[in-house]
């Protein structure tokens, strides 16, 4: 192991090493990745794959798992490097990120620290200095996002540019023991196509110099679901499974809802997720109770991710088989329209008219 090339090669007796106990595998995601080893997360430019890095290292830091279907053998010491968000808007998004994740910022214990490295080249100063903040901070997990961001010269398409980089990774993990995740998206067309291993962009080589290879393809129900595919190289393969992104909460959560079937060019034009999928997942916009119309249409498109037109003739076909329904006017003329089942409705409706009969007549 190890990126020195002074090291001396010797190799090992096989009759005597069999008996040597070495550490046993510390893993940072239970049967997926250890620390010391290299990950890649890989994803298309509408996958969020930012914030599913921001989501595992807030997770790791506070050690609150399980992560998705990972569990969390342990809380950890995470540096995340991010050199392409401006600082505000990241720090906006941690804080989002802790909200929905129901953490205070206590719970991170000053596990979580962040290079915050937009505008900087990745120099070899810059990369020895990153290491220096590694040990600095005992990083026991160290997110670089996006990948092409590290390379300071060169093309990410090519071998001879992303060796160094790929050598660099490998002499964090050596020198500091700390696992390291890099994000790296897809190129063009349908990523399904392929096999998962061959769906990052640029050099061939990145695609395999890794230990462990979590994918984020886009569903093929559309409605802006993932289906998460595993590469692992020690570990057994995980079974796929599905995610949504919650755009209330933002972060992702398991989709048990939804088969893990890819969109492939196959499947990528049909018309769309089927209509008992989306009325499902505009009735479970109301699980809390009825909405002003406008904010209901608005979270429901972007659940659903499907255009105006369709939309409508989803929200048309409830309110006709008469599991939504729509209020009056609340506080006429002027005031907002809601939506909910019937029976949210009805509810709403008699609230108003108890406390404000002069516009409601003191009835339904």
């Amino acid at each position: 192991r190890g990126c020195d090339q002074r090291k001396r090669l010797v190799p090992v007796n096989a009759r005597l090493w069999v008996d040597v106990q070495l550490p046993p595998p510390d893993p940072i995601l239970a049967g997926c990745w250890d620390a010391g080893c290299k990950a890649v997360v890989v994803g298309d430019s509408k996958a969020r794959k930012s914030f599913f890095a921001l989501q595992l290292a807030v997770q790791l830091a506070s050690g609150r798992g399980p992560f998705l279907r990972w569990s969390l053998p342990k809380a950890r010491s995470v540096l995340l490097v991010q050199p392409e968000i401006p600082a505000g808007h990241f720090q906006a998004r941690l804080r989002a990120m802790l909200r929905g994740l129901g953490l205070r910022a206590d719970a991170l214990a000053d596990r979580l620290h962040i290079l915050n490295l937009r505008g900087v080249g990745f120099t070899d100063d810059v990369w020895d200095e990153m290491e220096g903040t590694a040990l600095g901070v005992h990083a026991e997990s160290l997110i670089m996002d996006p990948f092409y961001k590290l390379l300071h010269d060169g093309d990410e398409n090519l071998a001879r540019d992303v060796r160094p980089i790929l050598r660099r990774l490998d002499g964090l993990c050596e020198n500091t023991g700390a696992g390291a995740l890099t994000v790296l998206h897809t190129p063009k067309g349908t990523a399904g196509d392929r096999k998962a291993i061959d769906r990052s962009a640029g050099s061939g080589i990145v695609a395999r110099d890794f230990d462990a290879g979590l994918y984020l393809g886009e569903h093929a129900q559309g409605d802006g679901a993932l289906v998460v595919e595993s590469v692992l190289r020690a570990y057994p393969p995980c079974d796929a499974f599905s995610i949504r992104f919650d755009c209330d909460a933002g972060i992702f959560r398991i989709a048990d809802d939804l088969a893990p079937v890819a969109r492939t060019s196959r499947t990528r034009t049909a018309r769309g997720p089927d209509a008992a999928s989306c009325h499902a997942a505009l009735l479970g916009l109301l699980a809390s109770g009825p909405l002003p119309v406008r904010a209901f249409d608005e979270r429901a498109r972007e659940r659903l991710g499907v255009g105006e037109k369709r939309f409508r003739e989803l929200r048309a076909g409830l309110l006709e088989e008469g599991r939504l329904a729509t209020s009056p006017r609340e506080g006429r003329p002027h005031g907002r329209l809601f939506i909910g089942t019937p029976e949210q409705i009805r509810e709403l409706v008699s609230g108003w008219a108890n406390t404000n009969p002069d516009c409601f007549g003191g009835r339904m």
